[in-house]
């Protein structure tokens, strides 16, 4: 075992404020996926949805490959008490759909 933890991929928005937290649940309906396909096709039907609504708007959203800290009970604690920030080992932009 390598120490990584569980590699989940999840979508974006490319333009944060500054101190706006980046992983959380909002209108652009965040969710987790197991692979970057199930994370691109939904993130392309919701772009489908907002793109035929005319009184929305698109903006650009990225898919991210994020790898999660082990999941020992100290991380769960911190996952439950401080957000999904605080248990992300690494993410990476693996592609953004204008």
């Amino acid at each position: 075992m390598s120490g990584d933890g569980e590699v989940i991929y999840t979508y974006s928005k490319c333009s944060l404020m500054e101190g706006e937290r980046r992983w959380r649940d909002d209108d652009t309906g965040f969710e987790v996926f197991d692979s970057f396909e199930e994370a691109k096709a939904d993130l392309l039907a919701l772009r489908e949805d907002i793109v035929d609504d005319p009184d929305d708007i698109w903006s650009p959203m990225q898919i991210e490959k994020i790898v999660m800290l082990p999941m020992t009970r100290s991380n769960l604690l911190t996952l439950l008490n401080q957000g999904m920030e605080a248990v992300v080992q690494r993410a990476e932009i693996i592609e953004i759909i204008e």
